[in-house]
């Protein structure tokens, strides 16, 4: 039995996961097991360590088919009868990058790597030997055939058409590069126009600061000769409402005594007769 190893990225979230089967912590044997959907319950129970590839996930559909017991144990358990073995291909540079100038044929040949790691009775002589064989046929290879002959010309219509391709390529960036420039003065205009209006704004009031405090000044002073003729009317009308007496005897005494007074000023006017002309 080995250890468990969980990983937050390795969860059982689809089918097709191949997983140990732990009879406890730290009991993994040899017997393991494919998943058929997501198993969010055997998270952290069982250590995953590989997954089904290629057509072959679709075999995942046909054990979900399986008619099982009620302990959810296959009636006819499935057999894997089969196996292959798949080994990739190497890829040479000229497969990557379309290259004309590179070979196709890769350095090491496929074969002589596949027989020397398969086959341990083959002395390493003769690996080394079939891998020099194979270097030198590349070597020979890219020394005769890329050359100028070899290389196919491009017609010159190709050229004639590659040109108006990048004029117009050109005309449709000056094209961009102009509305590109235009929205740029669009967009700074009017941060000109504001950073213009806020240094004359400063200006006219630091030149208008003295004026300022000038007039504010002769408001002041207005504004206190204003309050002080208010608090004098307001003082003497307080004064003349103080001389004026209640109702009573003494108010009709002071009554008789203003007619009295305009009686004998109207008879002295009576007396003295018409003015003559």
């Amino acid at each position: 039995p080995f250890k468990e190893e969980f990983h937050t990225r390795l969860r059982f979230v689809r089918r097709g996961l191949v997983a140990m089967a732990s009879g406890g912590a730290d009991d993994n044997g040899s017997q393991f097991f494919f998943t058929l959907g997501a198993t969010h319950d055997l998270q952290n129970k069982h250590t995953v360590f590989g997954k089904v590839a290629g057509n072959t996930l679709y075999n995942m559909l046909r054990l979900e088919e399986g008619l099982v017991d009620l302990n959810d144990r296959p009636l006819h358990p499935h057999k894997i009868i089969s196996t292959e073995d798949q080994k990739g291909k190497s890829k040479s540079s000229h497969d990557l990058t379309d290259d004309l100038g590179l070979s196709s044929v890769p350095v090491v040949d496929p074969e002589y790597s596949t027989a020397a790691s398969d086959d341990n009775e083959e002395t390493t002589g003769a690996v080394g030997a079939a891998t020099a064989a194979a270097a030198t046929r590349v070597r020979q290879k890219l020394k005769d055939g890329v050359t100028a002959t070899s290389i196919p010309k491009r017609p010159k219509e190709d050229d004639e058409e590659e040109e108006v391709r990048n004029y117009f390529e050109d005309e449709r960036w000056k094209v961009s590069a102009k509305k590109i420039g235009e929205i740029r003065k669009e967009f700074r205009q009017p941060k000109r126009e504001m950073r213009a209006q806020d240094e004359a704004r400063q200006e006219k009031a630091a030149d208008g600061y003295g004026q300022e405090d000038e007039n504010s000044e002769t408001e002041e002073e207005r504004r206190n000769a204003l309050f002080k003729a208010y608090r004098d009317e307001q003082r003497l009308y307080a004064e003349k409402k103080k001389m004026q007496l209640k109702k009573g005897s003494q108010r009709e005494q002071q009554t008789l005594a203003a007619l009295t007074k305009f009686q004998a000023k109207l008879k002295e006017v009576q007396e003295r007769g018409p003015a003559s002309p």
